[in-house]
């Protein structure tokens, strides 16, 4: 699909498409995280359908190591994951320092 919404044609072998998205602390980490997955189950028989043709899809978060920050998934977001067939990940980066507290790929 274009950005514009336009169906490609055919099949690929490899096909990437990446979002990210600054948190900063006006909203907790797993709002955001909360955010993002319900737009993802609007979609979520599309996704099924990039993982059920081998497809994969994963949500990053990407955390500044120069701020000491955790957060917990709930057992609702771990659900939604399975249900939209995507892998969770995280990335520290010990020599990032910015204004933004994550962003979310």
């Amino acid at each position: 699909m274009t950005p514009k919404g336009r169906p490609l044609e055919g099949r690929y072998n490899e096909t990437k498409c990446s979002f990210s998205k600054a948190y900063t602390g006006s909203n907790s980490l797993g709002n955001e995280i909360d955010n993002l997955l319900n737009h993802l189950m609007k979609r979520k028989d599309f996704l099924r359908e990039i993982t059920a043709t081998g497809g994969s899809i994963l949500l990053y978060v990407h955390l500044p190591g120069a701020r000491h920050r955790g957060f917990m998934l709930s057992d609702e977001q771990l659900l939604k994951l399975v249900e939209i067939g995507a892998k969770f990940g995280f990335e520290v980066f010990p020599d990032w320092h910015t204004k933004d507290d994550a962003y979310i790929t």
